[in-house]
């Protein structure tokens, strides 16, 4: 496996500093946050990606929120709806990790900071064929202190 580090002299964002090494990215490319820890097959989502034949993949992580109150949703005219008590809340999150294909690089401004999350809108505005893939396995942004922590415990002196 090659790996190329590049430098980058002032702050670029997450996705700006690609322009640093945009002539060496001459083939499908994987880009992912330096504070990810996650069991993800990468072959598995590399095979899914080609399949897909998209330009980009973005590696999703299923999430649940239980809520301690009761919501209650509202009518436009302030009259009551709905009710669900403490309910569950699931949805989907980015994992940062994330397979582009070279192409998608004309999508990125070619100077100044630029986020990923960013980048994929631009990719998608360019009506570009963005796919997900829902990695079911273990994954944690331990870039906050409370998820760092969770991380120690879960893996003890392994970590």
């Amino acid at each position: 496996m090659n790996i190329t580090y590049s430098k980058e002299e002032q702050p670029l964002g997450t996705a700006g500093p690609i322009n640093i090494i945009r002539e060496q990215l001459t083939y499908t490319f994987l880009l992912m946050n330096g504070d990810v820890l996650s069991d993800i097959n990468f072959s598995n989502f590399i095979k899914y990606h080609k399949k897909q034949k998209s330009i980009a993949t973005i590696a999703l992580s299923k999430r649940r929120v239980n809520i301690d109150f009761g919501i209650v949703n509202i009518t436009e005219d302030n009259l009551f709806s709905e009710q669900q008590e403490k309910p569950t809340i699931e949805y989907l999150v980015s994992t940062g990790i994330y397979l582009f294909e070279p192409e998608s690089i004309r999508s990125l401004p070619e100077e100044g900071a630029f986020n990923l999350p960013d980048f994929i809108l631009k990719l998608q505005k360019d009506k570009k064929k963005i796919s997900v893939y829902i990695h079911k396995g273990y994954w944690l942004d331990i870039g906050r202190p409370e998820d760092y922590e969770k991380a120690c415990n879960n893996f003890g002196d392994k970590f």
